[in-house]
């Protein structure tokens, strides 16, 4: 196969997903509840082990701070999580799943758990370790890729201010 045919094939698989007519249907199934959001129910989930910093939690989440506190916002008014100050660092917040909260984290995990399951049963043994190792490396070398060009994008604006004339003309 030729370079342009993998890419063709890669970025058409990449379209499939990102447009949401394959995700989209599989956050459906996830989210049977409609009353929640992917990442509501994500960081339900990741509170599941017990209270976390919201910076830890964060970076569990594999979201930038600010939304995942609107996430927060979210989940405490629904009544999922209770946000309190961390004993230790008063500046520090830290969250907590709430009786009703850890029920539908529960839930939710079941569900998560399910589905990988049954993705990975479509898979035989050594055909599944590589795909996992696969996609874990795509998601490395993704996330390389978007760092560089956010990296790239920061100093061509940087050069472009610099480079105009400041307000005497100069």
């Amino acid at each position: 196969m030729t370079p342009e045919k993998m890419g063709e094939r890669l970025f058409d698989a990449f379209r499939r997903l990102r447009r949401g007519s394959t995700i989209g249907r599989l956050n459906n199934a996830l989210q049977p509840e409609r009353f929640m959001r992917g990442e509501e129910s994500d960081t339900l989930v990741a509170l599941l082990p017990g209270g976390r910093r919201v910076g830890a939690l964060a970076r569990i989440v594999d979201v930038e701070s600010a939304n995942l506190l609107r996430t927060l916002r979210a989940l405490t008014v629904k009544g999922f999580v209770e946000r309190r100050p961390d004993e230790i660092d008063h500046r520090a917040t830290i969250v907590e799943l709430t009786p009703g909260g850890r029920v539908v984290a529960e839930q939710a995990k079941a569900r998560n758990d399910a589905l990988v399951t049954e993705l990975l049963a479509r898979f035989p043994g050594r055909k599944r370790e590589k795909l996992i190792a696969t996609l874990e490396e795509l998601s490395q070398a993704i996330a390389e890729i978007s760092e560089e060009l956010t990296d790239s994008s920061k100093r061509r604006l940087t050069n472009s201010h610099s480079a105009q004339p400041n307000d005497d003309g100069c």
